[in-house]
Parts: structure tokens; sequence; C-alpha cells
């Protein structure tokens, strides 16, 4: 089989495997055992919503509905339902007194720890019987692929056109 034939058959095997994994990760079971095993209650949205502003230092509104792809209405209505549960709270913007900056509560910090480890608990039965060789190998190649696919992701075809530059991950 020649060397591009061959690449693209592992392409397709791997885009098969990707596929299964984040439609079966995103089946609403696996969120209920999840939420179960951390003592915790994230939807799908109200859990994206926790990760992010862990990442941060504190986000504005409208750069949550930015990172997240969706415009104000809908982002405000699960910033809502986060604040009602107790998940997020808004502080004053120390740059912009009118503004607000959204922070994860302490309880939002401990439900998203719980969350975390309890996934990590799922992810270390599932590869169980692995040897360490090969979990290692598995971790490096998914950390490379993930930066790759992540550079890909937040790329802007248009904008790189229009200034004469292109990234290449």
């Amino acid at each position: 089989m020649p060397n591009g034939h061959c690449r693209e058959t592992l392409a397709g095997e791997l885009n098969t495997a990707l596929h299964a994994i984040i439609r079966r990760g995103a089946l609403p079971r696996v969120l209920r055992r999840l939420n179960e095993a951390a003592d915790s209650s994230f939807d799908r949205s109200s859990y994206w919503l926790a990760v992010r502003l862990a990442e941060t230092d504190g986000m504005r509104l409208s750069a949550l509905a930015e990172a997240q792809g969706t415009d104000l209405s809908t982002i405000s209505r699960q910033v809502q339902v986060c604040e009602h549960a107790g998940l997020l709270e808004r502080r004053p913007d120390p740059a912009d007194a009118r503004a607000s900056l959204l922070h994860l509560t302490r309880a939002g910090h401990e439900s998203l720890e719980r969350m975390v480890a309890a996934q990590r608990t799922e992810v270390l039965a599932a590869v169980e019987d692995w040897p360490d060789d090969d979990l290692r190998a598995y971790v490096a190649l998914s950390t490379r692929f993930a930066a790759r696919f992540h550079a890909w992701a937040v790329s802007d075809p248009l904008l790189e056109s229009s200034n004469g530059t292109r990234t290449n991950p």
C-alpha cells in the first residue's frame, strides 16, 4: 500500500476512534454517572463554563460568549443557571467599574475539582490493563495531537489570508 493511501486509511481509523470517544463522551448518561461520582450537578454548558472560568482570573460575559462561539443571550442564560446553582459569581471589573467579571465560586472550584477527579478515575479504569510504556506513548501522542488540533481550531484562515500570514501549526 503506498504511503499516501496508508496515511489516508490511518486517518480514517483515527477519525472513527475520535468520533466514538466524542459521541459517547457526550451521552447524557456519561455526564450523569460522572456527576454521581463527583457529587456535583453539572450540565454540559455549566461544565464548560466552569472549566473556562477556572483557566482565567475572571472573564466578562462578552469574552465568554466569544470563547464559546455563541451570542450574549445564550451565554447569559447559561451564566444565570450557574449563578443560581452557586457555581459562579459576578465581581466588579477592576479595569472598568461599570462592568463585571465572572468568577468561579469556592463551591464551583470544589465541584469542578471533584468532577475532574471522577473523570481521571474513569480514564485510569479504561487503561488499567495497559503497560506503562503504552500509556506514556498514548499520552505523548494524544497531547501532541490535541495541541495541533487546538492550533487549527482557533486559527482563522480568512483573517490570516487578509493580512498575508499563514499559520501552520
